[in-house]
């Protein structure tokens, strides 16, 4: 009957352990996930970070170029523009030249053209003395 006993108290001791045991392995085990669901969150956390900042960086990059892009084609605009007030400006210039050295040169001919109508005229009227002279000495030399 000890013996029984002895054996029962034994396994009932053994069965107490053992539970003891599993309630230790899982509080360990359950301690243990814990800790590394804390280690994955964390990593996790951190990875996402990066990538916000990856993704922060990149987009930063594709902006910055899209900006020196507008810029590059507003100062190309602003360029052609420019060149072509200056052409537009510079042809103003030119007719304006045109027309005076134009209105210019009608006065000079104008000039010129009296000037040589009052010479033909003192012209004709010397032609004409000369040759009335020339006729009143015929006339006399046959009176």
């Amino acid at each position: 009957i000890q013996a029984a006993y002895r054996g029962h108290c034994v396994r009932k001791n053994l069965k107490t352990q053992r539970n003891a045991v599993l309630v230790i392995s899982r509080a360990f085990l359950a301690w243990k996930r814990r800790k590394e669901a804390a280690g994955f969150r964390r990593r996790r956390r951190a990875t996402v970070i990066l990538q916000r900042r990856s993704r922060a960086t990149t987009a930063g990059r594709k902006e910055r170029a899209q900006f020196v892009r507008s810029r590059r084609a507003a100062v190309t605009i602003q360029a052609a523009y420019r060149g072509h007030c200056v052409r537009k400006n510079l042809k103003t210039q030119r007719n304006a030249v045109l027309v005076i050295s134009r209105a210019f040169l009608a006065w000079k001919r104008r000039k010129e053209a009296a000037g040589f109508r009052r010479r033909r005229r003192a012209t004709v009227i010397l032609q004409r003395r000369s040759r009335a002279t020339t006729a009143g000495r015929k006339e006399r030399a046959q009176f």
